[in-house]
């Protein structure tokens, strides 16, 4: 390729047009992926909101797509997903402020400064 760059001339204007050609279908193939990436690695699952979940679980049960059995089972499977996150974060919030007392404590101790 260098060599046909090097000669000028009419080869180098039949070259130019494929390097420009390639350079923007490279461009247009990162620029995909990229949008390819971000759109597998949303989350939709995770933007739902508890209550979301209800609504829908709701409305396949009104309109015939599933059983009071399986609103019922699935219900209380959320319901137990929540429990276990809000206990979860409670013992976050205990544990932190736990350790805020101690440290808060360290800090006024008399016998520490001596």
């Amino acid at each position: 390729m260098i060599f046909i760059l090097a000669q000028g001339g009419k080869q180098v204007n039949d070259v130019i047009p494929w390097v420009i050609g390639l350079v923007v279908a490279l461009l247009v193939l990162v620029g995909g992926a990229v949008l390819v990436r971000k759109w597998m690695l949303r989350s939709d699952s995770g933007t739902a909101s508890d209550e979301g979940l209800m609504e829908g679980l709701r409305r396949a049960r009104d309109e015939g797509k599933i059983s009071q059995e399986e609103f019922d089972r699935t219900r209380k499977q959320i319901i137990a997903k929540v429990k276990a996150n809000m206990k979860t974060s409670e013992s976050s919030a205990a544990t932190l402020e736990a350790a805020k007392k101690r440290s808060a404590a360290g800090r006024e101790d008399p016998r520490r400064e001596a």
